[in-house]
């Protein structure tokens, strides 16, 4: 059974029922999960609030919370092997993509979080005329109501973690029902760190549990990880009350590869940003364009290497990748494959296991070339290992087919000129631009803010604050 954290006290009952948490490697059950009915929400935001407004939190000095931000790193930090292993029994994920990726940029987070927000308190400046002035003040928004994704509640919970106390806000958070045990232990860490009782409350259920959570009155602003319907819905939710939202959803992200390359260097970021974490990434490399010149020599190499990744219990120091989240989603992976199977030709992968793995939820990586340009693979995410490779004649082809997109979350471009590298970052409709390379190295200290139906505002600190102007008039100079 794992816990809630309301006000500073581990719950067992919500009030909901508990729920088994299922793991995608052998389906056994992981933990017991309390769900949170309306009145656990109202609960765990009454606490937020509190906290919210205390001269605890409220007057909190530079000094305090840098430290309680370094300590909760160092805190995650000395636990980390026990989170890579709990997020690889509960959703699958490899140890060793979780130790490197998730928990490497969680810690990143609230380390850089412990003193950037330092540099938030705003500015002045004369306006209109000599004797006005205008300060304006960052402040909190409030109270946030948090939403996680289930592929990635380790680094997503412990980012939006980071910004929401460096902003100086309170939060009730509600990872998926899919993936809440690793969570649930993190909320232990932030009792142990020390934050403050209500400063950060952990809510567990569906979503009827977040639909009361983005409804609710006393909630000041709502963040999303989440997919595009989802984001959807909370906007339809939020156009009856105007709150400040944050959306970071799906995206059909294009990496192209144009004809002066390094190829071998393409195929490496492709594969990892395709087949990492089984491809469940918002940003994962799912769609590659590459000119005809080096076109057969990239799909060769990248069949290679899809051939090469390590595919087993992600409990395994060796195991490069794990299963996906769970049966209905592997059933949605397949029937893509399947698909592309009868469509299109496949050149890696594409085989269901027939060893111990068939047992799980794991699908090897997969390599698919010819997909016709109106299939929906172009188009659709299918969140899985599966990369998609297409032909271009050249930069101006790769970006109109790369455009061609509902999405606008990431995209990437490699070639050896800088200018043909800066005309086509500049021309895709993209949040953020690879160049030669795949992910961001900077998270916080430079989010993403997707385009079109890939999200709505940055995910950083400031989308936490607020802004508020305010003038003066001063006296008039008697010399």
């Amino acid at each position: 059974m794992i816990s809630a954290l309301v006000g500073g006290e581990a719950l067992t009952d919500l009030g909901a029922g508990c729920h088994d948490s299922i793991s995608p490697v052998d389906g056994e059950v992981v933990a017991r999960v309390p769900y949170a009915n309306d009145s656990a929400v109202d609960s765990a935001v009454a606490a937020a609030a509190e906290a919210f407004d205390s001269p605890r939190w409220r007057d909190i000095s530079v000094s305090e919370r840098t430290t309680l931000l370094r300590r909760l790193a160092g805190v995650i930090e000395a636990n980390a092997q026990e989170l890579a292993d709990l997020e690889a029994r509960d959703a699958g994920k490899a140890v060793s993509y979780t130790l490197a990726n998730d928990l490497r940029v969680g810690i990143d987070a609230l380390e850089f979080a412990s003193h950037s927000f330092r540099a938030l308190s705003g500015g002045h400046q004369e306006v209109l005329a000599a004797d006005h002035i205008r300060h304006q003040l960052a402040q909190p928004v409030g109270v946030v109501a948090e939403l996680l994704p289930w592929n990635g509640s380790i680094w997503t919970g412990l980012q939006r973690v980071a910004s929401i106390l460096a902003a100086g806000c309170t939060a009730v958070i509600k990872p998926s029902e899919l993936a809440s045990v690793t969570f649930g232990r993190i909320s232990e860490l932030f009792v142990e760190a020390g934050l403050p009782d209500g400063v950060i409350n952990v809510l567990y259920g569906d979503g009827q549990t977040g639909a009361a959570l983005v409804g609710h009155p006393r909630v000041d602003a709502v963040s999303l990880t989440g997919g595009t319907t989802t984001g959807g819905r909370i906007l339809e939710t939020l156009a009856r009350s105007i709150k400040p939202v944050t959306l970071e959803l799906g995206g059909k992200n294009a990496l192209i590869v144009l004809d002066d390359a390094d190829v071998e260097s393409a195929v490496q970021w492709a594969a990892i940003g395709g087949f990492g974490n089984a491809g469940q990434v918002c940003v994962s490399s799912s769609r590659v364009i590459v000119s005809d010149r080096v076109h057969d020599e990239f799909v060769s190499r990248l069949a290679a290497a899809a051939q090469d990744v390590v595919v087993g219990d992600p409990s395994e120091p060796d195991t490069q990748v794990g299963t996906l989240i769970g049966p209905p989603h592997a059933n949605s992976v397949w029937a893509a494959i399947d698909g592309l199977n009868s469509d299109a030709s496949v050149v890696a992968g594409g085989e269901r296991y027939s060893d111990q793995r068939s047992a799980g939820c794991f699908v090897p990586p997969t390599v698919v070339i010819d997909v016709p340009g109106s299939h929906p693979a172009l188009t659709h995410e299918i969140f899985g290992p599966v990369i998609t490779v297409e032909r271009c004649s050249g930069p101006a082809e790769a970006v109109a087919l790369a455009n061609n997109s509902r999405y606008g979350l990431a995209a990437g471009v490699f070639t050896s000129d800088l200018d043909q590298a800066w005309a086509v970052s500049a021309a895709l409709r993209a949040g953020e631009v690879y160049v030669n390379r795949w992910f961001s190295p900077g998270v916080l200290e430079a989010p993403v803010e997707g385009q079109r139906e890939s999200g709505l505002g940055p995910s950083g600190i400031e989308s936490y604050l607020r802004r508020t102007n305010v003038f003066f008039q001063r006296a008039p100079r008697t010399h």
